[in-house]
């Protein structure tokens, strides 16, 4: 960055942060939908977001499955220090939902969402709501930030953008794998 620019000194993460506050504004009726379901399931408890890939994930990086696991032990140990900590699950499986569910009970929430059963992504499967697809997800990334911690695999654009859309305080976001955001991708096209 030229020494003038506003973002000059501004690591990657910081300068993506920058520039959401700066020029990105949600439709009103995704602000809607999210203030609605904050006023509806967040209380004065404390709330740790976690996002879970579906198993997708884990034909683009071998250590994905270990990573999804390593979160588990970082709730757990969270959770028994905080008896009222609440979890607030992203996931687009319903595998990992179920899981989830079963591990933690009624300290796990979430947003009514169109999830996955197998190992296709949402994304590839053929449906009439793409639209749709995209606020739900919209939606379930803001909330995240919203809460006092979050933990997500660093593989995912999704748990990567939700720690760029705060200044979260040293210690409260933890991404297990690289963070895309800032790796360099063998994927693209090199032009």
């Amino acid at each position: 960055m030229p020494p003038d620019h506003w973002l000059q000194g501004a690591d990657a993460i910081e300068s993506i942060r920058l520039l959401y506050e700066k020029y990105f504004v949600l439709q009103s009726d995704i602000q809607t939908e999210i203030d609605a379901f904050r006023a509806e399931n967040f209380d004065a408890n404390p709330v740790f977001a976690v996002h879970v890939r579906s198993l997708d994930k884990g034909r683009e990086d071998p250590e994905f499955l270990r990573d999804n696991a390593d979160m588990l032990p970082v709730l757990d140990a969270a959770l028994a220090e905080d008896p009222k900590l609440r979890l607030f699950l992203m996931t687009d499986s319903e595998t990992v939902l179920e899981q989830y569910a079963g591990r933690y009970g009624d300290r796990v929430f979430n947003t009514d969402c169109a999830r996955t059963e197998g190992i296709i992504p949402l994304t590839w499967q053929d449906t009439d709501a793409r639209h749709r697809l995209g606020v739900e997800v919209i939606k379930d990334t803001y909330l995240a930030a919203s809460c006092d911690r979050f933990i997500g695999y660093g593989g995912s654009s999704v748990a990567c953008m939700v720690a760029c859309l705060k200044r979260w305080p040293e210690g409260a976001c933890t991404l297990l794998g690289d963070n895309i955001k800032i790796r360099r991708n063998w994927l693209l096209h090199d032009w």
